[in-house]
């Protein structure tokens, strides 16, 4: 029997007797240890391997380099331990050779929980390495923080079950050895000090703390938290506060209970090791997480009251797959979760952009929850292959690290909709909310055609990184999807609200897109409600019919659908400005922040809104915040340019917009920003040069070239322009009623009948 061990040493023995001749190989070990552990008790294609271990190799070089490396593993261990089937798949039977990764993670999905935390002694493959193989080395450290995490939360589970018991003796010893896995997390530290102080060893819960506090100072040169601080200061001077989370002690002495908030699991994230390799980078994020703490709004900063309702971030879960493109699935299903949660009643849900900005960032669960202002946080991994998928997720309360739920799901493609109205229900009911019936679920309006799933999600996926290609591949893989199942509801929305981004952005002639998604998202309605039905029915009447009515109610019942979907609180905000509705239009995009606070996008609209109602230096200060979350964003650099030439602030309009250009020197929004900040600064020959080239680019709106007219009082161009906007049924001409813009021909004839014709438009 072949046995090798990847827990806090590298080992791999015959009959108890190392096998050096591929010990001291680390690419062939490496080959070894992935087809035992990334694929037990199967099999890997050659394809696979090729791409992991000699990416950089041509293929004839890198088939070559793989068959002598399966020939030497069959020559070193024998030729019934790594087997092939076909000529395409290789894997290693299970049967000739044992592996302690395998065998936790068998035990831990048996239950047998004291077995796996036994088999855990150290990190994954420590100090492993592997040349000119980045994405093994990705994988084995995804494999090291993914099986720390797993030890960890089944040694808190051990400590829990024991503590419940009364056996507080034995609940120390799992949580020593949970704090042992990663002592940096304050969580786990403040459980350990909690549970010593119960059995009356407050020395030793001080002891915990000292050794915190070191760690802290000479690996991440950071102090423990005001909260763990404020946990040892109690024990020291035995302030009594009642914590019904744990038992009281049966043998020790008395002793001080230590804070509630405290007597609870914590969450890990990551092993020490690797916690030092990223800690630059942890706190550097950290340090966006603390900023965010001073993104107040005006009325000072945001703070969740003691009777607010609970509010949960869905993590990025994890792709466990062999293959790394299913990232789009993983992404998906929490995409989906999150979707469903929010339609929870009486839950609140951060929006997805923000939660997915702590995707690869080992920050821990307190200060995500602090960022994002949520009571609970939702993470977990999944694993597809074919028709098989398996879920697994927990529920986390934030403030304490407390594990509330854990399930692992393993079922077909064909019933992951019931999987997602499983883990609402269990999380709403552990939540203590109760169910109310316009709770719809993710098995509404959804397809029974696996493969067309897959297709909007990945549709989706793509539809994240704008660009003309990505959107194009969006709405084809969306065209197929309905091609499979005419009938599905959300392909018929998503497609119509995608085909609305390409013809706003001149991807795709616009008259035939605004039809096109019309007739979808009509046809979606009428097979089953879906936001982004409503939200492309909305904006058809804000912007080319101007019905304000009809939009309004499409915005609402798209916020009834989902009422955390920021991206629609930011559109009815300005719609509602636009409507001459202040109140309601700064209280829909304060909301998007507080959903959304990671998100520069939410603050930028918030500031826009602001412009829109005169109130320019808060504007101003909002984008000042955007740019703290994002000082490289595009965007946020032109909104922010033209915020400061708002406040009369144009050296720095011209600074910030000239940083932008060299980001992103063809994008035409900053090219025409340019111009009117160089008309605003008085260096007219070079305005009017740049305003002469974007009249050479069809694809710049010809309502934003008659703006940029203005500063020229040529009248009859400017009215030709937005003539010819018309014609050209532009969304931005809606902003022709605003009694601001176009003061020197507002009461010219042609304007007027352009205005006329414009509102008897249905």
């Amino acid at each position: 029997m072949i046995e090798l061990t990847t827990f806090g040493a590298t080992e791999l023995r015959r009959d108890g007797a190392d096998v050096r001749s591929v010990l001291s190989q680390p690419k062939r070990l490496a080959l070894l240890v992935y087809l035992r552990v990334a694929a037990p008790g199967s099999f890997v294609t050659r394809d696979r391997l090729l791409a992991l271990l000699w990416p950089e190799s041509s293929q004839e070089r890198a088939r070559n380099a793989l068959r002598q490396s399966l020939h030497f593993l069959r020559t070193s261990l024998g030729d019934d331990v790594v087997v092939t089937r076909s000529d395409w798949e290789v894997g290693v039977e299970p049967s000739n050779m044992a592996c302690d990764a395998v065998r936790f993670r068998e035990a831990l999905e048996s239950g047998r929980t004291e077995e796996a935390v036994e088999l855990y002694r150290g990190e994954f493959l420590p100090g492993f390495f592997v040349e000119e193989a980045p994405e093994l080395e990705r994988w084995i450290e995804d494999q090291r923080a993914e099986l720390a995490r797993s030890a960890v939360r089944a040694a808190w589970t051990l400590s829990e079950r024991d503590a419940a018991r009364g056996e507080l003796g034995a609940a120390i010893l799992w949580a020593r050895r949970a704090q042992a896995i990663d002592p940096l997390a304050e969580a786990g530290a403040r459980q350990v000090m909690t549970l010593l102080a119960r059995s009356g060893e407050r020395a030793g819960a001080l002891d915990v703390y000292q050794d915190l506090e070191r760690r802290l100072d000479q690996e991440m040169g950071v102090k423990p938290s005001p909260e763990t601080a404020r946990l040892a200061e109690e024990i020291r001077l035995y302030t009594p506060v009642v914590a019904p989370a744990l038992p009281p002690p049966t043998t020790a002495a008395p002793a001080p209970p230590p804070p509630a908030a405290s007597a609870a699991a914590p969450a890990v994230h990551v092993s020490p090791m690797r916690r030092r390799v990223i800690a630059v980078g942890v706190i550097g994020f950290l340090a966006l997480v603390v900023a965010l703490a001073y993104l107040a709004l005006p009325g000072g900063p945001p703070s969740r009251p003691s009777d607010a309702p609970p509010a949960i971030a869905v993590l990025p879960f994890l792709n466990l797959s062999d293959d790394s493109t299913n990232d789009y699935f993983a992404d998906g299903v929490t995409e989906e979760l999150l979707n469903v949660l929010a339609q929870v009643p009486g839950l609140n849900v951060a929006a997805r952009t923000s939660s997915f900005a702590f995707r690869n960032k080992e920050v821990p669960i307190d200060s995500i929850a602090r960022a994002l202002n949520v009571t609970h946080v939702l993470e977990g991994s999944v694993r597809s292959g074919g028709p098989r998928v398996r879920i697994t997720a927990q529920l986390i309360e934030a403030s304490t690290g407390y594990h509330l739920w854990s399930e692992t799901y393993d079922r077909t493609i064909d019933d992951i909709f019931a999987v997602q109205d499983e883990i609402s229900a269990a999380i709403a009911k552990k939540l203590q909310i109760e169910l109310a019936g316009n709770f719809w679920g993710a098995s509404a309006h959804e397809t029974r055609d696996p493969e067309a799933y897959r297709m909007l999600l990945r549709a989706l996926h793509t539809f994240r990184t704008p660009s003309p290609e990505n959107y194009a591949t969006s709405a084809t893989l969306l065209e197929q999807a309905l091609q499979r199942d005419p009938r599905y509801a959300r392909a018929h929305g998503a497609l119509a609200y995608i085909l609305l981004w390409q013809a706003a952005f001149g991807w795709v002639p616009r008259e035939q897109a605004w039809a096109r998604a019309d007739t979808l998202a009509r046809r979606g309605l009428a097979l089953g409600e879906t936001p982004e039905a409503h939200l492309a029915l909305a904006r058809l009447a804000e912007f080319l019919a101007w019905s304000p009515d009809s939009a309004d109610a499409h915005y609402r019942r798209a916020l009834e659908l989902n009422p955390s979907d920021a991206r629609a609180l930011q559109f009815r905000a300005l719609f509602l400005a636009r409507s001459s509705r202040g109140d309601e239009a700064l209280a829909s995009a304060r909301r998007a922040t507080e959903l959304d606070p990671l998100h520069p996008g939410s603050w930028s609209n918030y500031a826009a809104v602001l412009t829109m109602l005169s109130r320019e230096d808060e504007a101003l200060a909002v984008m000042e915040k955007a740019r703290a979350i994002a000082p490289d964003d595009v965007l946020v650099l032109t909104n922010l340019a033209n915020q400061y030439s708002n406040v009369g602030r144009l050296n720095d309009a011209l600074a910030t917009s000239a940083r932008a250009l060299e980001l992103d020197p063809r994008n035409l929004n900053l090219l025409g920003l340019r111009v009117h900040l160089l008309f605003q600064a008085g260096r007219t020959a070079e305005a009017k040069a740049g305003l002469a080239a974007l009249e050479q680019r069809p694809e710049f709106p010809r309502f934003r070239l008659a703006t940029l007219y203005a500063h020229t009082q040529d009248l009859e161009r400017i009215l030709d322009l937005l003539e010819e906007s018309a014609r050209r049924r532009e969304e931005e001409l809606s902003r022709i009623r605003s009694p601001d813009i176009f003061q020197g021909v507002r009461h010219h004839p042609r304007f007027v009948r352009l205005l006329d014709s414009l509102n008897r438009k249905p």
